[in-house]
């Protein structure tokens, strides 16, 4: 599942301050496809588009709760789950920094954080630390 590529230059931080809580990869059984990561003020933290792209979906997902998938040039994708409130919708154009929604923990989150991922045009998941260091 593990993808060896860095994130696209044009990607950003979906959070101000951000302190990462659980990194991308491998666990005892699982495989983490994405980073959590928390800010100050998690409870009204604001989660804003990584990039340009279209919100391909805005909605409820099982394991992950209320969450946002926006489709990116090149045919990359992030997904922003655990949100408290989404504040956009299934179709809108994103520029980067545009307010997605509200951390939260939604899902089966069991405290307040976003989960980010960065997925390349295969499908494959890549580690987004990069983004945030």
């Amino acid at each position: 599942m593990d993808f060896k590529e860095v994130p696209p230059a044009f990607l950003g931080s979906p959070v101000a301050f951000p302190v990462v809580l659980s990194g991308f990869g491998k666990r005892s059984r699982t495989f983490h496809t994405g980073i959590d990561v928390r800010t100050k003020g998690a409870q009204k933290a604001k989660v804003f588009a990584s990039g340009d792209g279209r919100v391909i979906f805005a909605g409820k997902m099982r394991g992950y709760g209320r969450t946002v998938l926006v489709r990116h040039k090149g045919g990359y994708k992030t997904r922003y789950a655990h949100l408290k409130n989404i504040k956009v919708k299934t179709g809108a154009r994103l520029g980067k920094g545009d307010l997605v929604g509200w951390m939260g923990k939604t899902g089966r989150a069991s405290a307040i954080h976003l989960h980010f991922e960065v997925i390349h045009p295969s499908g494959k998941f890549i580690d987004p630390r990069p983004i945030f260091y």
